[in-house]
């Protein structure tokens, strides 16, 4: 057994329009900077000790 976390990342209603039009491009970032921010996280905080793993999951409307 591990510990775990669920974390949501959000696309602002602001930059649906553009996800739209361009769903790889503004997905693809979207996803990269959740990661990027997973890792920083992890990194950055004592109590963690290790090294994030993530499944991701895209949930449109």
């Amino acid at each position: 057994p591990a510990d775990y976390f669920m974390n949501t990342f959000t696309l602002p209603a602001q930059l649906r329009a553009l996800a739209k039009q361009h769903p790889r491009l503004v997905y693809g970032m979207m996803f990269d900077c959740a990661w990027a921010t997973l890792q920083s996280f992890s990194k950055n905080d004592k109590q963690l000790r290790g090294d994030p793993g993530a499944i991701t999951v895209l949930h449109t409307h």
